[in-house]
């Protein structure tokens, strides 16, 4: 992953967290989510949970994001559907 990566982090508008057991196992996806964390804060970071996080944990540092994000509504049974 190069420079350019970090540099679109910096610069979007929203950083969409795609998380499943692959994306929690995969290390370049948390140095991305750390990077957006640190750089521009919990609510840049927009979760879109694709199992429920019962089965997959989000991280910790991101476990307390509203109740209206992905993390919390797919537990609510109000989000994505997991295949």
């Amino acid at each position: 992953m190069g420079a350019e990566t970090w540099k679109e982090i910096a610069e979007d508008d929203v950083f969409y967290l795609f998380w499943s057991a692959a994306a929690k196992a995969s290390p370049w996806v948390e140095k991305e989510w750390r990077c957006a964390l640190e750089r521009r804060g919990e609510n840049f970071i927009d979760p879109v949970p694709l199992v429920s996080p019962d089965i997959v944990r989000p991280p910790e540092e991101l476990a307390g994001k509203h109740s209206t994000t992905g993390f919390s509504l797919i537990r609510r049974g109000t989000g994505p559907v997991p295949t």
